[in-house]
């Protein structure tokens, strides 16, 4: 029996986990116009008992053990007007999306996105560029009707600009 392409994951319940690890924030003025933001992660998201769906010890589907982000900020005067530019990495560790941690293993990648703007008096300007590497990482797969035939990638590059406009007063 071939299932309709439109059929979707079914969720169950493998029974008790256990889920801990730290998070580290920081946000720091390095100077009065350059900002520093750094956060990392670890995680241990386990099956604590042995259950239907996996032994204890199983890896929760979808828990990267490690995450880390690393972004800059410089604000400064163009023409009279507030302006900034921006970076930013984030890598994103491997996972796999199966208790039993059959492949593809998913994540493992690096995303960089750059930024700018400036503000004018009720307008604002903002130009971008994410994943900036284009990179083509793999972020899910749906093994459960045909393995693997639903996947999701990271966004292809993307270069873009906003325009704003601030109602009311200023």
């Amino acid at each position: 029996m071939v299932p309709a392409p439109c059929a979707s994951t079914l969720p169950f319940n493998a029974g008790s986990a256990e889920s801990k690890g730290f998070e580290f924030a920081l946000n720091a003025l390095i100077t009065d116009r350059l900002q520093l933001d750094v956060t990392a992660s670890w995680l241990s998201a386990e099956l604590s008992m042995d259950g239907l769906l996996g032994p204890a010890g199983s890896r929760l589907p979808g828990s990267p053990e490690f995450n880390t982000s690393l972004g800059l900020e410089y604000g400064f005067e163009l023409g009279g007007n507030s302006a900034w530019v921006r970076g930013d990495a984030a890598y994103v560790g491997d996972y796999f999306n199966t208790l039993e941690e059959t492949p593809p293993k998913i994540g493992d990648y690096t995303t960089i996105n750059l930024s700018g703007g400036i503000d004018f008096d009720r307008w604002s300007l903002k130009v971008f560029v994410t994943n900036l590497t284009d990179s083509d990482a793999l972020t899910w797969a749906n093994p459960i009707w045909v393995p693997y035939d639903r996947e999701t990638r990271l966004r292809p590059r993307t270069i873009g600009a906003q325009l704003g406009f601030h109602f009311g007063e200023n």
